[in-house]
């Protein structure tokens, strides 16, 4: 292992680690709203629900992982015609998950907006 050879500014720790670098900080997650409509399933998604047990009775033996490899090989293989039945799916669920959405923003603007008009008494 070389040896590091520290710059004249520059401190090093017994370990040869330069302590002028900062550690990096997880930023903090926003949490989710569990009453937030989820978002809608892929055409890809919705083809492997309909095919995996079927490739998992063809290939006992295989893997996941290598079930999701020959899921994935098929996948790529079908045609725009083939894949229109799962794509019509997915605008399907897409339309309806943006109904969902615009409904639960509206009635969370009304929350917060109540809670602002709460807070506005409560301040007089």
């Amino acid at each position: 292992m070389p040896k590091v050879v520290p710059k004249k500014d520059q401190k090093v720790s017994k370990r040869g680690k330069n302590e002028d670098v900062k550690k990096k900080r997880r930023k903090n997650k926003v949490k989710k709203d569990p009453n937030a409509p989820k978002k809608p399933v892929s055409a890809y998604l919705l083809f492997c629900e309909e095919w995996r047990e079927k490739v998992r009775a063809e290939h006992a033996e295989a893997s996941f992982g290598e079930i999701g490899r020959l899921l994935g090989e098929q996948w790529r293989g079908y045609s725009e015609d083939q894949k229109a039945p799962y794509l019509a799916k997915q605008h399907k669920n897409k339309a309806k998950y943006d109904e969902e959405l615009k409904k639960y923003n509206e009635s969370k603007d009304v929350a917060e907006d109540d809670d602002e008009d709460e807070e506005d008494e409560e301040s007089d």
